[in-house]
């Protein structure tokens, strides 16, 4: 992937894509983002990772149940 010209000639404005990187454990979700951000060089990155959030509420919702097993 490679971005070319990073203002849109008609609008004087900055052109922006968003991409979705998804997949299992180990499935080289950072990897691929790692390449994505080497390729785009100097232009502006910005990385939002949820997977800390997914794994913090699994581990809430786990403690949850087990909980709720224990008052059975």
């Amino acid at each position: 992937m490679v971005v070319h010209e990073p203002v849109d000639a008609w609008t004087g404005m900055y052109r922006s894509f968003h991409t979705g990187v998804a997949g299992g454990a180990a499935a080289g979700k950072t990897a691929v983002c790692d390449m994505i951000i080497e390729q785009l060089h100097d232009q502006r990155v910005v990385v939002v990772n949820q997977e800390e959030e997914a794994l913090r509420e699994k581990r809430e919702k786990a403690l949850e149940e087990e909980g709720e097993a224990r008052e059975s």
